[in-house]
């Protein structure tokens, strides 16, 4: 536009403006929108005060007629519209929008506003409505017109209509680089610009979160620990897929750790460092976003009075352990009563103070595996926590209230080795504390508290005397009886349809349904345990916890006074039935299933005629059907 017609606009603009004191009607209709000082963006609006100032004929009609305000016939355009010039870096006025006072298009703006339909002056324009923010706004968001952009912070707009928008613009957009977003309705202005928001997040879980930023780069976020408000540790990885990986452990609140780490990922990704470190500082946002929602309470579940009733009814049925057994077989878990009973019964003393752990122990293959999860199938998914693995520190910087009353199922004894002395601890204290320096003399405490309930499982015959003393210790049953039912369970699934979310829903609920309760045992004086064993003062706090959980268990079926609940004679007697298989396995020093090994050697040798005949090991995996690793490990032991 040549230096006239841009003058001429400018004086239309300012006689807009003027001509706005004079209309209430106008200034009425602003107040509906929100706009409250149309001062300050030079608002106005339009009456026919060109054709009364302009001369009837000449250039300027002409120039007026070619800038649109007039139509051919030498009528005044617009008349009765709001008016919102779009002013340029140099202060002129490079567009007019025009908002007709109804009809047309309605476009939503915030707060439940509307903006009536909107039309320009010229097609288009280099530049942005509000294109001075520029200067000192690093994040600006675009709306798709002005009067949209006015109602939000640092809101800016196409000067013209938003299809196309120049090539100036872009660039005007690419030379300031700020940070942008998109109101609701300029959505498809991201596919113009090639912009859309500049990151994005690829996952996100309990374990950290990745970041997706421009041309292809990712970022990945672990192991976030926050010991103070100053600090914000976190192992990052920065890549493109398929390239190479830069890796490194460092506190994002510290500029300079994050300026070495955007140099080093930058040269090794042949990218820009200052992208890199922008990049950075949004990824900072996003780590205490995770923080935060990390700490939130989990939602709490509702459970609907349909679901409380049929729970309820479980709950107190006199044949609740035989109802629990009649469904562990209907989701495919046969034989091994006693043990699917210690299981559960295990698992729901979760929530009592002193609660009991199992270990399992077989060989591979023998459903070891299938009994933990049995027990962690019919809990609750939000008071289940798995791990194939866990590190020495992993427990210490569980959030504090993480790990109580909670099912924690560990798939291998192995995984765990570096944090058995943690789980020890856990179990016994009921609470982890860590103490760690924290400069300038002084140190910093972390707790988190428990109980926990463990469910580990293991192949190995040689487990930590220490860390077994502390569990109620199973074997699966490994004979060809139990082989044949699981067989037989496996075939008879083929066949029928199990309402396995009938059965979930209704255990999930009643053991959510159960309450925190004091257990009292009256009877405790008059009973007797074996003191021949070192080991029986762990193994009574064991049977007396079995007591105490078969009775918290049926605690809709006694009568509760002052939040306590007293042990009767059939708690007593399931915790009886239920010994004999959870605390005998202390009393040898072999493992069961090298007692079994034992056991059938010496069937053996008595069936053959030569005794004295010697026999190779070979002779014994034909027998006994084991395989040569296993047989090796269970002869050493």
């Amino acid at each position: 536009m040549d230096q006239s017609p841009s003058r001429l606009l400018g004086r239309a603009v300012e006689l807009f403006e003027k001509a706005l004191a004079s209309h209430p009607e106008a200034r009425s209709r602003l107040r509906s929108w929100g706009i409250e000082h149309p001062e300050r963006h030079r608002i106005g609006v339009v009456d026919d005060v060109l054709l009364k100032l302009a001369p009837s004929r000449g250039p300027v009609i002409e120039q007026l007629t070619a800038l649109r305000l007039l139509d051919a016939a030498g009528r005044q355009r617009f008349v009765g519209c709001i008016t919102i010039p779009c002013i340029d870096e140099r202060g002129d006025v490079a567009n007019v929008a025009f908002y007709h006072a109804e009809g047309g298009e309605r476009l939503a703006m915030s707060e439940g506003r509307a903006a009536p339909r909107v039309e320009w002056l010229l097609p288009e324009t280099p530049t942005w409505w509000n294109s001075a923010i520029f200067k000192h706004a690093r994040a600006v968001t675009i709306a798709a017109d002005p009067l949209a952009a006015m109602a939000i912070e640092n809101g800016i707009a196409p000067a013209g209509p938003a299809t196309p928008i120049s090539p100036a613009a872009k660039e005007l957009l690419k030379i300031h680089a700020p940070r942008v977003t998109f109101a609701p309705g300029a959505e498809k202005l991201a596919a113009q610009l090639g912009l859309g928001p500049r990151s994005r997040i690829l996952r996100q879980d309990r374990d950290g979160f990745g970041m997706e930023g421009p041309r292809g780069l990712e970022f990945h976020v672990q192991g976030l620990v926050q010991d103070s408000p100053r600090h914000l540790r976190a192992s990052l990885k920065a890549l493109r897929p398929g390239g190479p990986i830069h890796l490194d452990t460092f506190d994002l609140y510290v500029a300079k750790s994050r300026a070495a780490f955007a140099k080093n990922a930058a040269c090794l990704l042949a990218e820009d460092p200052i992208l890199m470190e922008t990049l950075l500082a949004e990824l900072v946002t996003l780590a205490e976003d995770w923080l935060k929602e990390q700490s939130k309470p989990a939602p709490s579940v509702v459970v609907t009075s349909t679901e409380r009733a049929e729970a309820m009814e479980f709950l107190r049925d006199p044949k609740l352990l035989d109802r629990l057994l009649g469904d562990l077989a209907a989701l495919g878990h046969v034989g091994e009563e006693t043990n699917k009973l210690i299981a559960y019964v295990s698992s729901v003393s979760r929530k009592l103070d002193e609660p009991l752990s199992v270990l399992v122990v077989s060989r591979s293959g023998a459903g070891k595996s299938m009994l933990a999860e049995s027990a962690a199938l019919l809990a609750p998914p939000e008071e289940v926590l798995r791990f194939t693995r866990l590190t020495a520190q992993t427990l210490y910087y569980q959030k504090p209230d993480a790990l109580a009353h909670k099912l924690l199922v560990i798939e291998e004894e192995k995984g765990v080795a570096d944090a058995a002395y943690a789980l020890r601890a856990l179990q016994s204290a009921r609470r982890l504390s860590l103490s760690s320096a924290a400069g300038q003399g002084g140190s910093q405490k972390r707790e988190v508290a428990g109980p926990v309930s463990l469910f580990v499982t293991t192949t190995s015959t040689d487990v930590d005397e220490e860390t077994a003393s502390r569990f109620l210790v199973l074997s699966t049953d490994e004979s060809a009886e139990q082989t044949e039912r699981i067989l037989a369970a496996q075939r008879a699934a083929e066949s029928r349809i199990v309402e396995r979310e009938r059965i979930l829903r209704v255990h999930h609920n009643a053991q959510r349904l159960l309450r925190p309760l004091q257990i009292s045992n009256p009877w405790a004086p008059q009973l007797s345990f074996p003191h021949h064993r070192l080991s029986a003062r762990r193994d009574q706090k064991k049977y007396l916890a079995l007591i105490r959980a078969a009775a918290f268990l049926r605690q809709y079926q006694r009568k509760v006074e002052n939040d306590t609940l007293a042990v009767e004679h059939d708690d007593i007697a399931v915790a009886n039935r239920l010994a004999n298989e959870a605390l005998g396995q202390s009393l040898y020093d072999l493992s069961p299933s090298s007692r079994r090994l034992l056991v059938e050697i010496r069937e053996w040798l008595l069936k053959r005629k030569a005794l004295e005949e010697p026999f190779r090991q070979r002779d014994l995996r034909e027998h006994t059907g084991w395989r040569r690793t296993q047989l090796q490990e269970h002869m050493r032991e």
